[in-house]
């Protein structure tokens, strides 16, 4: 993630497997080696999925990542290259690796996309450029579940999908075959 920070530097966010800790890896000016790696967060701050980074309207770094209770964190830097603010909750009942990304609506908000442990797709957004994130309805509104693809698992770690074929063509009940990334 490139920061407008010291003249524009490089943050590489990376999750440890073994701890769940999620680790920041930044340069310190543009050519400048990366640091030793600080955590984001405290020690009880533990995920399951790797974070998603975003850099916000103002130049500060939004990170969202799913933690060991299926909850939905995010937390973003105090100021451009600043450190990071302690984790919130957003969302319960969310799986895999969210996306997110900052939109040019309102002057530049930023959007999450999450998978759901019961099959939907979740929204999370900004009101405007800062304020706090809120859920938006399910995706789809009234259709069909959306069975897991690429990146996306069960609350109990195992492929959402029965075959365990990653990305591909799901079918659900009813007979609708979505594509899934």
């Amino acid at each position: 993630m490139l920061s407008p920070a010291a003249g524009g530097t490089v943050h590489v966010f990376a999750l440890d497997n073994a701890f769940g800790s999620i680790t920041d890896f930044a340069q310190s000016g543009p050519t400048s080696s990366f640091d030793s790696g600080s955590r984001v967060g405290g020690q009880f701050d533990t995920f399951i999925a790797a974070p998603t980074a975003v850099q916000a309207a103002d130049g500060t770094i939004l990170l969202a990542a799913v933690d060991y209770g299926n909850e939905l964190r995010v937390t973003r830097q105090a100021s451009p290259g600043g450190p990071f603010k302690p984790w919130q909750h957003v969302g319960y009942g969310i799986t895999g690796t969210v996306s997110a990304v900052l939109s040019q609506a309102d002057g530049g908000t930023v959007h999450i996309l999450a998978h759901t442990t019961d099959g939907h797709l979740k929204e999370f957004a900004e009101a405007s450029p800062g304020s706090p994130l809120t859920a938006k309805p399910d995706l789809p509104a009234n259709g069909p579940l959306i069975a897991g693809g690429q990146g996306t698992t069960s609350s109990t770690g195992q492929p959402a999908n029965s075959s365990g074929s990653r990305p591909g063509n799901h079918a659900e009940p009813r007979g609708v075959t979505w594509r899934v990334y």
